[in-house]
């Protein structure tokens, strides 16, 4: 059975006709995004995360597209104390570290982009992605007083790997010509990557990345 689908998939590639290949394309963005781990962990005001992403391919004619995407993610948030003292007459504020934490997530997966509507000015697109998550998850934690202690992580810190999906509505508009596009779009990722607990076989801790993102960008492509 798998022979049959990797026959029938080369199969249907090259029987494509020549002129339906327009050529390459080639797409960037960046953009904030919620995932829900961070947007229940992170204190108020840091629960946004920053997200770039690339994907490169190959047009089939004027309204698709296809190819690999790699995107990366990070939040870096921070809990803290603020108070004030005086020295030498002065009031100074005084910023104490209590908690650290880091998400960095690097997704790699194939995508379909659908262009229904190429002749318009504006026109929209869909893009779906599949593929994997490999994410890194530091959380450290001040433990002692501020003259005396010592940072340590807690025992969920580590490398989750798990699967990625995505899906993207954009609004598109060409800048002078049909090669180059501006971008603007919505998109929501499901992604629950997981780590199994130290000294066990079979508990796992998840976390969920998964949430809304928004993203503006430029998208190239030779017809």
């Amino acid at each position: 059975m798998k022979r049959f689908f990797c026959f029938l998939t080369v199969g249907v590639i090259c029987g494509v006709p020549a002129s339906v290949w327009a050529g390459p394309y080639l797409q960037i963005q960046f953009g904030p995004s919620w995932p829900g781990d961070i947007c229940e962990n992170a204190p108020e005001g840091r629960r946004v995360a920053l997200e770039a992403g690339g994907k490169a391919g190959s047009l089939f004619g004027d309204v698709a597209a296809l190819g690999l995407a790699v995107d990366v993610l990070w939040n870096k948030s921070i809990e803290d104390s603020t108070w004030e003292e005086e020295n030498d007459g002065r009031m100074i504020q005084r910023v104490e570290e209590n908690k650290v934490e880091r998400w960095i997530m690097f997704p790699a997966s194939f995508f379909v982009t659908i262009d229904p509507l190429p002749g318009l000015i504006v026109r929209p697109a869909v893009t779906g992605q599949i593929g994997l998550n490999m994410m890194v998850y530091a959380n450290r934690e001040w433990i002692g007083t501020a003259e005396s202690g010592d940072w340590q992580k807690t025992s969920d810190s580590g490398f989750y790997p798990g699967l990625y999906g995505k899906l993207s509505f954009d609004a598109i508009a060409n800048l002078g010509t049909d090669a180059v596009g501006a971008m603007l779009g919505l998109s929501y990722q499901w992604c629950r990557p997981r780590r199994r607990v130290e000294d066990s076989r079979n508990v796992y801790t998840r976390k969920d990345m998964s949430g809304v993102g928004i993203h503006a960008g430029l998208r190239f492509s030779v017809l």
